[in-house]
């Protein structure tokens, strides 16, 4: 109990306003959660669910309030959710129910990460671990009472703080808190332990410190929890094959990754945005390894998911488009490569405009696909238009057909070169 308060200290602010509702209704006027609670970009993310009754008479219509706005978000209604979350909110400041204020405040928080406005969410999290904070010192008279749902809630808050970190690229603050919460009393719960492993995998992934990644996947895979929650066995298996690729360790990628889409495709079904996310990575092992016939096969599994859950104008079905034009490139199939370049384009310049590196990418490709046709003018007139962009006055047009060093390279696109 000691080392909680001193751990929430370094995340208090004061949460939720009762001001202006303008902008939280502008972020949830798309009704949209871009992760259901089964993905694993959600694994460690606690939603707190409805209440039941409390003692308390001047709590009890906040609790009211709050089951209300969890069924509206049950319904995909997430602007009607927000308006009564802030009522309630009101209701518990009025009663000092500084518990319900701490749930409230964490679900608008991961309202917010669902959506992907993970600077946002951080707020509602803090303001959340500030009301926890306030629990905290009523431990000490009523300790019965408080100690140990509240410590527990406290702890998952704490979790979704750590991801929208993480997801916010504050690695090393995520990591901070991840490794605070490990040594504090409520880790030694299973579930919650297999949780500090997967994001300290995630983190140390995003960090680029594969090694260490490595050994937190390896382990969650050996967790006893984890073998009866199958998300999470799945994440594990997904974050071995994508460290093991990205160390060029392409034929032990293969097997852990080909038993992630297994179970996702258990889990999900097949269409599924996290079985498209699969078959994408284990796409770019086939690529890396010159499987080009495989690869493109993969490949258009992935896209085909892509656009009907996606949708065409979205960045993940655009890098899977990206390397459908590569493979056939790869192949000297020209034809086909500009048919899929010039449909990226079509969308890309739309969605990124003409400067993204991503565009550019494809630019390139498009002009060097030219020449390969013998369609020289063409070629000419394309790359000079990328020229334009650059604004590098020691490039030529000629640089980008003789050295093609701009395909395939992190500098100019993400999702350049089975990226």
């Amino acid at each position: 109990l000691a080392s909680l308060p001193h751990l929430l200290a370094h995340n208090s602010q004061k949460g939720w306003s009762s001001g202006d509702l303008t902008p939280l209704l502008k972020m949830a006027s798309s009704n949209e959660l871009l992760s259901p609670p089964t993905e694993s970009r959600m694994i460690g993310m606690t939603f707190f669910s409805s209440l039941a009754g409390v003692s308390d008479e001047s709590s009890r219509p906040a609790v009211n309030l709050f089951n209300e706005a969890i069924s509206h978000l049950d319904h995909g209604h997430v602007d009607i959710a927000i308006i009564i979350l802030q009522r309630a909110a009101g209701i518990a400041c009025i009663s000092k129910n500084q518990e319900m204020k701490a749930m409230i405040d964490n679900n608008v928080g991961c309202i917010l990460y669902h959506q992907g406005f993970y600077e946002e969410s951080m707020e509602y999290f803090n303001g959340a671990i500030y009301q926890w904070r306030e629990v905290a010192r009523l431990w000490r008279y009523q300790k019965e009472t408080y100690e140990n749902r509240s410590l527990h809630q406290a702890h998952l808050t704490l979790y979704n703080l750590a991801r929208a970190y993480d997801a916010d690229g504050r690695y090393s603050d995520a990591m901070t808190l991840v490794n605070e919460i490990s040594v504090s009393p409520d880790s030694s719960q299973g579930q919650d332990i297999s949780v500090l492993v997967y994001l300290k995998g995630l983190i140390y992934y995003h960090m680029e410190e594969h090694d260490e990644a490595l050994k937190m996947f390896e382990k969650l895979l050996h967790m006893k929890k984890t073998s009866s929650d199958p998300v999470c066995l799945a994440a594990a298996f997904y974050g071995i094959g994508q460290i093991l690729f990205e160390k060029r360790r392409l034929n032990e990628a293969m097997r852990p990754l080909l038993m992630c889409l297994t179970l996702r495709k258990k889990i999900y079904g097949k269409l599924h945005t996290e079985v498209a996310e699969t078959l994408y990575i284990i796409g770019r092992v086939l690529h890396d390894q010159e499987e080009y016939v495989d690869a493109l096969d993969v490949y258009s599994d992935a896209a085909d998911i892509q656009q009907k859950v996606l949708g065409d104008e979205h960045i993940e079905t655009l890098k899977s488009l990206c390397n459908i034009a590569r493979v056939h490139q790869a192949c000297n199939d020209a034809w086909k490569a500009m048919e899929a370049c010039t449909k990226i384009l079509q969308i890309g310049k739309k969605m990124l405009g003409l400067e993204h590196p991503f565009v550019l990418e494809m630019s390139i490709m498009r002009g060097i696909l030219f020449h390969q046709l013998g369609q020289r003018e063409y070629a000419h007139t394309a790359l000079c238009d990328v020229l334009k962009i650059i604004g590098d006055p020691q490039l030529k047009p000629e640089d980008f057909l003789s050295e093609q060093k701009f395909l395939g390279t992190a500098n100019i696109s993400p999702c350049a070169g089975a990226a």
